[in-house]
């Protein structure tokens, strides 16, 4: 993932994902809030329905979204 990709080298970053398919949060490990190896908070749902704040960030990652969104 990308925050465990770039946590090591930006400390102190909050680290917030969107994901669609809940399953995945337990397989990829994904919610660490005792290591902080990952995320450290974790919204479940689409993210074309997803708070509007949740974008008011310094900076946005969209990976692997379009081939997961419905036309």
């Amino acid at each position: 993932t990308y925050a465990k990709l770039f946590r090591p080298v930006h400390k102190g970053v909050w680290w917030t994902a969107v994901e669609v398919h809940k399953p995945y949060v337990a397989k990829y490990k994904l919610r660490s809030t005792k290591t902080r190896t990952m995320y450290d908070e974790i919204h479940v749902e689409d993210v074309r329905n997803s708070a509007e704040h949740l974008f008011h960030r310094d900076l946005v990652i969209l990976g692997d979204v379009l081939e997961h969104v419905e036309r």
